[in-house]
């Protein structure tokens, strides 16, 4: 199984670096890449194509604990900008490169997105459960 963890968020806005911080927690191993971003942009979907599943990393300060979910594709507005979601990468993916894979959502809960402070405790707490679900969840056989 090859997998891509895609880290979204922007590093200068406090707990909107959670994912990334996640990417820390997650020791690199055959199969398994990472991507760390500040937006999904469509050109991504080019990219996603080659893997067997694929989850978007991203902060989230409504969740109230880290929850990782099936994406189902959305197609993109009819006029493309360059922010993206993770479904609209996926349809792109599916529609454009033929893409077979499973993509999932990774929500971290936070608590801030002040300009320059460091991850609140939240979001370190967050970041560490993500890793371990992902490292679980990446061990496991991956079904469709």
């Amino acid at each position: 199984m090859k997998a891509l963890l895609v880290a979204i968020g922007n590093p200068l806005r406090g707990d909107d670096a959670v994912a990334q911080a996640t990417l820390e927690f997650i020791p690199p191993s055959p199969g398994l890449d990472t991507l760390s971003l500040n937006q999904l942009t469509p050109e991504l979907s080019a990219k996603i194509a080659t893997y067997d599943v694929v989850v978007f990393l991203d902060a989230d300060l409504l969740a109230s604990e880290v929850t990782l979910t099936p994406v189902e594709p959305t197609p993109p507005p009819p006029s493309l900008t360059h922010v993206s979601t993770p479904e609209e990468i996926l349809a792109l993916a599916r529609g454009l490169y033929a893409f077979p894979g499973r993509a999932l959502a990774c929500r971290l809960p936070i608590t801030s997105l002040a300009p320059g402070e460091p991850l609140t405790p939240q979001a370190q707490h967050s970041a560490a459960q993500a890793a371990q679900l992902l490292r679980q969840t990446l061990a496991a056989p991956i079904s469709s």
